[in-house]
């Protein structure tokens, strides 16, 4: 068969716009807050991706100097779109002594090696710190400072008696801010004026009412304590 020269340039033409009209293989994403807040079991990770196979397997893996090895997270089923999302319990920070963790999140095909995404988020303890956590008077002004929490959320401080269930007075400390969701506020050790002498458990959390149950929650004690009598 021949086409002719004007032939070729139509097929060629045509070709170039089937080509140009075809969509580009997608590139493999994931994504992941920048920080998030780590307590025991608390499913607190949300975590998308795209860019995959329809319907295939996608593996997810947390990685880290200290792991060694990666350690799997998930495995996960790519949607006809070829995206996922799910939510996941964070790793550690290794250590009660270690705040704060830096950790690669990988995601790929088994099937499909070359079907590749990863980036990184910091992990941090949910915790809180008092300074000072001891005075002979309960008014004196202390820094509260919790981390961890969702930004953007409130922040509030319960205050107990030790070994109180319920509440006495609870105060906000303020909007968490930052990537790591952090409020701070300074105030009386224990606020309310005069209090009895003893220990407290300053616990902290997203709802204005108390509750032990409430996830997630952290918590210290201070103490107020006796004056020394006075030298006659």
């Amino acid at each position: 068969m021949n086409f002719g020269a004007q032939g070729w340039l139509v097929v060629g033409i045509t070709a170039g716009l089937l080509a140009a009209a075809s969509p580009a293989a997608a590139v493999p994403t994931i994504d992941a807050p920048a920080c998030v807040g780590y307590q025991g079991n608390l499913r607190n990770l949300p975590i998308q991706g795209s860019g995959f196979a329809p319907g295939s397997y996608v593996s997810v893996r947390y990685e880290a100097p200290r792991l060694g090895e990666p350690r799997s997270a998930a495995l996960l089923t790519a949607d006809a779109s070829g995206s996922f999302s799910t939510a996941l319990v964070p790793p550690s920070t290794g250590s009660i002594r270690v705040n704060d963790a830096t950790y690669t999140l990988s995601a790929f095909d088994p099937l499909r090696p070359a079907l590749f995404a990863a980036t990184t988020f910091k992990v941090t303890r949910i915790r809180l710190s008092v300074r000072p956590r001891a005075s002979t008077d309960s008014g004196r002004r202390a820094r509260f400072d919790a981390r961890g929490f969702e930004r953007g959320s409130t922040v509030y401080a319960h205050f107990r008696r030790f070994g109180a269930a319920r509440a006495e007075r609870t105060v906000a400390l303020g909007r968490s801010r930052g990537a790591c969701g952090r409020a701070a506020k300074r105030m009386a050790l224990v606020p309310g004026g005069d209090v009895e002498t003893g220990s407290w458990i300053v616990d902290v959390d997203t709802e204005r009412r108390y509750s032990p149950s409430t996830k997630p929650q952290a918590g210290v004690q201070v103490i107020i304590q006796r004056k020394p009598p006075r030298r006659r």
